[in-house]
């Protein structure tokens, strides 16, 4: 991949009766049956081309070596947050008690500020 490559990043809601820790195993399952390989000697960003991460687990504060819960990232990345405020704007974080809607806005400002770097997304409406 390269930094021109495309991405399609999205997020959804399900209900399972899975425990989080079973559903990060079946999310890791579905990684690797489409081609996903993991180099646990390698640090920071890997390549892939698909890449599931559970970001909220019905309010649960999880912090494991295997999974850590919400994901800790949310807040500071702008392809997680977008789509996330619309499918659930008021969806409240259990660690900040914030909305995903108020994360959302929190983000845009800090970018505008320039206290953190843009990061460029667009939208691209699907036509049949």
């Amino acid at each position: 991949m390269n930094s021109r490559s495309l991405f399609t990043n999205a997020v959804g809601m399900l209900e399972t009766v899975l425990e989080p820790t079973e559903l990060l195993q079946l999310l890791l399952q579905v990684e690797t049956e489409h081609g996903r390989l993991r180099d646990v000697d390698a640090e920071g960003y890997q390549d892939r081309f698909l890449d599931l991460d559970l970001l909220y687990f019905d309010g649960i504060v999880w912090n494991s070596p295997e999974l850590v819960l919400p994901h800790f990232h949310i807040a500071n990345r702008l392809f997680v947050l977008a789509p996330l405020v619309e499918i659930a704007p008021w969806l409240q974080d259990p660690l900040t008690g914030l909305t995903a809607e108020e994360m959302y806005q929190q983000l845009l400002a800090r970018i505008k500020q320039g206290k953190i770097l843009p990061q460029p997304i667009s939208r691209i409406e699907r036509t049949e």
